[in-house]
């Protein structure tokens, strides 16, 4: 059976961790604007550039909802991916995915969403969201690929009815 999370009440939910759905389970909020999920990330002093996690992460099919995510910012941290949402296979539905920040040296990916089912079989779908104001810094004026979306992998990708801003 399908597990499904509803929040029912204006939420907003700072995270240090990555909140990963794995399976068949579905994070539902309320309304597009309503429920944000907004990351909060610290760095120790020593931690590896690796560290840096997605606030969102959607595995093996599971979905998320009418929800905000908002506030990642992996500064500095070399070959960051999906400073929003990452997702490997499942649903990203009815969301506002904004505000999420790179700056340092390159190779980061994704800002917004980052997209990369690993197998043929797996699957993903961003449908009815808006992915807006979400920056790739590098320096020098020099332009990097996926500040809004980033997608690599050998699986099935549908991206429809999405507005991307700028």
């Amino acid at each position: 059976d399908r597990v499904t999370v509803e929040v029912d009440k204006l939420t907003t939910k700072a995270v240090s961790v990555s909140l990963v759905l794995d399976g068949d389970v579905t994070l539902r909020g309320t309304a597009d604007d309503r429920t944000v999920l907004k990351a909060v990330y610290v760095r120790n002093v020593g931690e590896s550039d690796l560290n840096w996690r997605s606030p969102l992460v959607l595995r093996n099919g599971a979905t998320a909802e009418h929800l905000a995510i908002t506030g990642g910012n992996a500064q500095g941290l070399w070959g960051a991916r999906g400073g929003g949402v990452s997702i490997y296979s499942g649903t990203l539905a009815h969301c506002f995915v904004t505000n999420n920040y790179y700056k340092g040296s390159g190779n980061s990916k994704g800002q917004g969403v980052y997209i990369s089912p690993a197998q043929s079989a797996d699957s993903v779908t961003v449908t009815h969201c808006v992915i807006a104001d979400n920056i790739v810094d590098v320096g020098g004026g020099n332009p990097v690929p996926g500040a809004g979306i980033y997608i690599e992998g050998s699986g099935k990708v549908l991206v429809d009815n999405c507005e991307q801003k700028y």
